[in-house]
């Protein structure tokens, strides 16, 4: 963004914050630091859609075509954005004109108004590419909202969204208000609420009935129309950026120049699902403008921002997760451990492995022997060659993908792409869950809805699964904390063995695992989700991490691969621009401890002792903040205490040696 302190602090009313584009929106700009209050009738929308940030921002169900209920809620804002609106797809706005019309102006105008009256700083009009002709040339520029007849097959939604433009303008001349007009291109999401068939977008049309097993697959108009598809999570970001350019009130595209045909769009969905219907194209039912496809030109003047999520990664999204969150029974299917309660939450388990057939059974039975029963386990295989996938497969409720990769992070992020529970746990293959873990986490989750992440202890277990060492405790997380252990000493940390984590906080953010670490993935993921995320901490064991001599941190190498995983982590860490203060400040503390410090528990471990100390001194020295992190004291001491233990020993054998002298 290029004023990426624009949001930061604004107070901002989302109007239809709970409908499909605001559950990426209202996420965006809480992160941002918005003070974000949302209203929304619920007739469409969904308070799912932000339940999870209900502690940090404003609810009120409330029409918005009653005037007094829009004076309101618009007084002490700063910036209003209507997301409000009947949307629908061109099966059923073809025919519902009128309604359409209608209903998408008075739910708009009388926010403007009392937008006004209320002094509010600025208002957003969200338009629509339907306001363009259909003869309009193609990529389409921001042509003037009056520009011939708007789109046939949605001529009262594209009136309604003229009008709403129009009176934009016109408030702007006459009372000098702050407008910004976009006009989004065709959105698409896995947040999308099915309603019914005559309803739905393209996308999710196609998608469902591809999944549905149709066969023949009709498909409206010739296939070769072209559309421009847009991820909500990318659209939405580019409002933000547009707003935050003050581009005045001249509309905006939020959409750009490379357009698919709806044939493509089928075929990459069957490639996708594995299903392999025979399309048929009906050439005797509408297919709309036959290409909608944005000229970007204005909107790359005003931001630099590049969609994050291609048109496969959201179709493989919409597959994977949209599809059978929304219609298949929340027991699984081919992945489950038993029949769970209806509405209760469903976890996905990821377990990447490679080459690790002594362990992986014993981690997949820690998964089906919970106590809970609604989970889905998905075992993602770098291509093992020792028998690992034979085991996996002897398991028929476990879900399994074989295919090289890299690394873990690689190997984690393929296996995101795949599950749609309500909760992801990410399980190293030689690791164990306890018994209870999945029940009392989904019990937490569900007592305390605004949190996002949980953790809790860790046990650790030998070759045999025998407990060897008692569950370390932590504390409550603070990025404070994580910078002032971690850094410097990876026995510190906070675990992943025993985190887990909403799919909607992954969604929302667009969490990856960083497939540019060597390891350390989550020492990056902490540092990042401790930006976006609440977090929950649970004094109970949770999971049982595995020592044995094939684990990465007994390898001769793992201390340096740590250290410049953690510097990686940590330079792109310091290189955001929202840091707040408080945590920026760390930053001299936090790279001395990963350098001189780590360097100094490295000696004292291999018995360096007056080498260690020197080491742990002089990182004292050049940077005295590190007294305040705990672990220098107990590096100090491992090392003074072993170095006394070893004075008393020498003068032990000293004695000895005197008395043997005396005796002979």
């Amino acid at each position: 963004m290029k004023n990426p302190s624009f949001w930061k602090g604004q107070r901002v009313l989302v109007g239809g914050g709970c409908g499909f584009l605001g559950s990426y929106l209202v996420p965006q700009l809480a992160e941002a630091g918005s003070i974000v209050t949302v209203v929304d009738n619920l007739d469409s929308g969904h308070i799912e859609n932000i339940e999870p940030l209900l502690d940090v921002v404003k609810f009120r169900k409330a029409d918005l075509r009653e005037p007094a209920t829009c004076h309101d809620l618009s007084s002490d804002q700063d910036i209003t954005i209507n997301l409000a609106a009947k949307a629908f797809g061109v099966e059923y706005s073809r025919a519902h004109n009128g309604e359409m019309l209608v209903y998408n102006l008075l739910c708009t105008l009388p926010l403007l108004d009392a937008s006004r009256v209320n002094a509010v700083k600025r208002f957003v009009i969200v338009s629509s590419s339907c306001v363009y002709p259909d003869d309009a040339s193609v990529p389409t520029p921001e042509l003037p909202a009056f520009t011939r007849e708007p789109e046939s097959v949605n001529e009262g939604y594209g009136w309604a969204k003229r009008v709403q433009e129009l009176a934009g303008t016109y408030y702007a001349r006459d009372y000098g208000m702050k407008i910004s007009v976009v006009r989004p291109f065709n959105p698409y999401g896995s947040n999308y609420r099915w309603t019914c068939p005559e309803k739905a977008h393209v996308v999710p049309a196609l998608v469902k009935r591809i999944m549905d097993g149709e066969d023949p697959l009709r498909v409206w108009g010739s296939g070769r129309q072209r559309r421009n598809l847009l991820h909500a999570s990318d659209a939405t970001r580019l409002i933000m950026e547009v707003v935050a350019s003050d581009a005045g009130p001249m509309p905006v595209n939020i959409g750009f120049d490379d357009d698919t045909t709806i044939a493509d769009v089928v075929s990459l969905i069957c490639e996708v699902s594995g299903k392999h219907p025979q399309v048929e194209y009906d050439t005797s039912k509408p297919e709309g403008r036959f290409r909608k496809c944005a000229d970007a030109t204005r909107l790359r003047s005003l931001t630099d921002y590049q969609p994050q999520i291609g048109l496969r990664q959201g179709i493989e999204e919409m597959v994977h997760q949209w599809y059978s969150r929304s219609f298949q029974s929340r027991a699984r299917d081919a992945g489950k451990c038993g029949d769970a309660p209806d509405g209760s939450l469903k976890v996905s388990v990821v377990i990447p492995v490679r080459n690790n057939a002594r362990y992986i059974g014993a981690a997949i039975e820690s998964v089906i022997r919970q106590s809970y029963s609604n989970i889905d386990i998905l075992v993602v295989d770098g291509a093992s060659t020792d028998g690992t996938q034979d085991i996996v497969r002897s398991f028929q409720s476990v879900r399994m993908i074989s295919e090289p990769d890299k690394c873990q992070a690689e190997a984690a992020n393929k296996g995101l792409a795949r599950i749609d529970g309500d909760i992801v746990h990410i399980l190293c293959g030689d690791d164990t869950l306890d018994p209870n873990a999945v029940a009392t986490v989904v019990s937490t989750f569900e007592r305390t809805p605004g949190i996002e992440v949980v953790f809790g202890n860790v046990g650790k277990i030998d070759e045999e699964g025998s407990i060897i060492a008692p569950s370390q405790g932590y504390k409550d997380f603070s990025l404070e904390r994580l910078l002032a252990h971690n850094a410097g000493f990876p026995n510190a940390s906070y675990p992943s063995t025993s985190a887990f984590l909403r799919r909607s906080l992954l969604l929302r953010t667009n969490f990856r695992f960083d497939e540019g670490l060597r390891t350390c993935p989550d020492f990056d993921m902490w540092l990042r989700l401790g930006m976006a995320a609440r977090i929950g901490y649970i004094p109970l064991t949770l999971a049982y991490w595995r020592e044995h001599s094939g684990s990465g941190s007994v390898r001769a190498d793992f201390r340096s691969t740590v250290l410049e995983s953690k510097r990686l982590a940590l330079d792109n860490f310091f290189e955001r621009s929202d840091l707040p203060s408080r945590i920026a400040r760390r930053r001299s503390a936090a790279y001395a401890m990963l350098g001189i410090a780590d360097r100094s528990a490295f000696l004292v471990s291999r018995g360096q002792l007056w080498q260690g100390t020197l080491s742990a001194l002089r990182a004292i020295g050049g940077c005295p903040s590190v007294l305040l992190y705990p672990h220098m004291y107990g590096l100090l001491g491992r090392a003074f205490g072993i170095m006394l233990l070893r004075r008393l020993s020498l003068l032990e054998w000293a004695r000895a040696r005197r008395l043997n002298q005396r005796k002979a």
